[in-house]
């Protein structure tokens, strides 16, 4: 069996009753309200999930809370970021993806060692409003190439464009997506032949 990679724990702010703000359902949904929608043959309303807070709301909440709280390790390295450092880390990931023209249902392709980095990038993404797939940086080339054209990605965070978003300035906030924007996308491993994604 090959060697696992270098791995981070994250302290969550995740708490019940609190979620990412995504809202899927095969019901009738629009930016305010999810009516209703069938599952297994029964109906059932959604209502509820009006009240889940959008997760950049949800991270700003928890930052100004406590911004030196501890937030990521890399268990390898024992380097530690805290909520602070991780907010003004991605908030220079959403400032060179806006200054790349990059936002809502664009998709970027996330491809950095297994450190803390690819969850800053993910956090970035998605307070620039738009989606990510996430890649190893050991898959085979076609590999990855296969699944940026499927994706369409528009730009590609590596650990070359890292160097360029760490010397640019951060920037504040967040760019709202609305409920049917595309959050991430998962692919399969390929071993039957073309990966095939899952929104």
């Amino acid at each position: 069996m090959a060697p696992q990679g270098p791995s981070f724990s994250m302290n969550t702010f995740y708490q019940p009753g609190y979620g990412c703000g995504l809202k899927e359902t095969a019901g009738t949904v629009d930016q305010h309200n999810i009516r209703v929608t069938k599952m297994g043959g029964k109906s059932m309303k959604l209502d509820f999930l009006n009240k889940v807070p959008y997760l950049c709301e949800r991270w700003q909440e928890v930052v100004s809370k406590n911004p030196s709280a501890p937030f990521l390790t890399e268990e390898l390295s024992d380097i530690s970021y805290s909520r602070g450092q991780v907010d003004e880390l991605s908030g220079c990931v959403y400032s060179w993806l806006s200054g790349k023209g990059i936002g809502t249902e664009d998709f970027v392709l996330i491809r950095l060692p297994r450190d803390a980095r690819p969850f800053i990038a993910m956090l970035g993404v998605w307070k620039a409003g738009a989606a990510f797939t996430a890649v190893e940086d050991t898959y085979a080339p076609e590999r990855i190439e296969a699944i940026r054209k499927d994706c369409g990605c528009r730009i590609v965070i590596d650990e070359a464009a890292w160097d360029e978003i760490l010397a640019t300035k951060p920037l504040p906030g967040f760019r709202r997506a609305n409920d049917r924007d595309a959050c991430f996308a998962i692919y399969t491993s390929g071993s039957t032949g073309k990966p095939k994604g899952v929104l």
